[in-house]
């Protein structure tokens, strides 16, 4: 079913829509009722075969240019982050000229569970040859730094290579 049915067929698919395929959505929209809305219908649908939204993982928040200023307003902080595919995903402003921006950053809980799989893998492959070793290594830094290589995000990057040399 289509993002624009389950809203009702009140316009298009939200300005953001991002799904993943262990079936993790991250839907944005402009207004707040809308996203209620779209929320409400989904869990309709999903209730008619029996499923259900896990609560600690479903959530709305405010995000946006205006969010910091509008949180300031009411007393409540910082916008709130979320992890979405392994990142953190938080408000921010460019340096360059103080535009809005969502930044984010590696999560922390997948690259420790990540740094303990490689150095179990390097110790089952204590004794192939250092080439060989090496190969792997490289090939798997190369894919995750591809994957994680994102504007704002070279200090977590830098972090991840220190602790994958001292393994």
């Amino acid at each position: 079913m289509s993002l624009s049915r389950l809203n009702g067929g009140a316009g298009a698919v939200p300005p953001l829509a991002k799904r993943h395929p262990r079936g993790a959505a991250l839907v944005g929209f402009e207004n707040r009722m809308e996203a209620e809305r779209l929320l409400e219908a989904f869990r309709e649908r999903l209730a008619k075969f029996g499923l259900e939204l896990y609560p600690e993982k479903t959530r709305l928040i405010e995000s946006g240019r205006f969010a910091g200023q509008d949180r300031e307003k009411r007393g409540e902080g910082k916008p709130d982050t979320f992890t979405f595919l392994g990142f953190t995903h938080y408000c921010g402003k460019r340096r360059s000229n103080g535009s809005f921006i969502v930044w984010r950053k590696t999560a922390k809980k997948p690259v420790v569970a990540k740094l303990h799989a490689i150095k179990a893998e390097l110790r089952r492959h204590m004794h192939e040859s250092v080439a060989d070793v090496g190969a792997w290594l490289q090939k798997f830094a190369t894919g995750y730094y591809h994957y994680h290589a994102v504007p704002g995000n070279i200090d977590r990057l830098s972090v991840f290579r220190q602790r994958l040399g001292r393994l």
